[in-house]
């Protein structure tokens, strides 16, 4: 600013000006995807969590707190491969090992032991986190299949169940569909 001597008052003003809205609708359109991104990872139903490159956990829903019943400052002092049942050490291990890998990751069915012991299955998927071509670790997501593999076994067992009393029956059985094509038949039914 240029000053009248006598006054002391600004007469003259030089500067520029330039033109932000550009750039803050980019900044308020990137804080809305930020925005989106947190409520999607926070609201998921599923376990999403990162894991740095020695498997232990950095970052996790709230999804995931429910599911391995640590909270996330908890979480953050353990590895999958730490929470694993002690038959799955090895295989989430392994799991990790391969996903930090250049392999294609597989899914992979892990019990884990929760805070409280409670025996949790669950169904992991990960892919490599790459920066500046650098693996830093691990994104994962988990679904807990508990109820669904105590499901399966109990299909598994009366299936069993019903398939020895079908062989084991004095009478011989023999299923035929609506064609009269032949489905299914016992020993029982040959030895006649």
């Amino acid at each position: 600013a240029f000053y009248d001597e006598t006054t002391g008052l600004p007469v003259k003003m030089l500067g520029t000006t330039r033109d932000v809205t550009e750039e803050r609708r980019a900044e308020a359109a990137l804080r809305e995807s930020e925005q989106q991104f947190r409520e999607l990872f926070e609201n998921a139903n599923d376990l999403v969590c990162t894991l740095d490159q020695n498997g232990r956990i950095v970052t996790l829903n709230r999804a995931g707190e429910t599911i391995i019943g640590y909270t996330r400052s908890e979480a953050i002092e353990v590895s999958l491969a730490e929470i694993a049942a002690p038959d799955f050490k090895d295989q989430a291990f392994a799991f990790c090992q391969q996903a930090l890998s250049n392999e294609p990751a597989r899914d992979a069915e892990i019990d884990i032991l929760t805070k409280d012991g409670r025996r949790v299955s669950i169904e992991i998927s990960a892919r490599r986190l790459i920066k500046n071509g650098h693996t830093l670790g691990l994104q994962c997501i988990g679904r807990d299949i508990t109820e669904r593999k105590l499901t399966e076994l109990s299909l598994r067992n009366t299936n069993s169940l019903l398939t020895s009393t079908f062989e084991s029956t004095a009478d011989g059985i023999v299923v035929l569909d609506l064609e009269d094509r032949l489905v299914v038949y016992n020993r029982r039914f040959v030895e006649l």
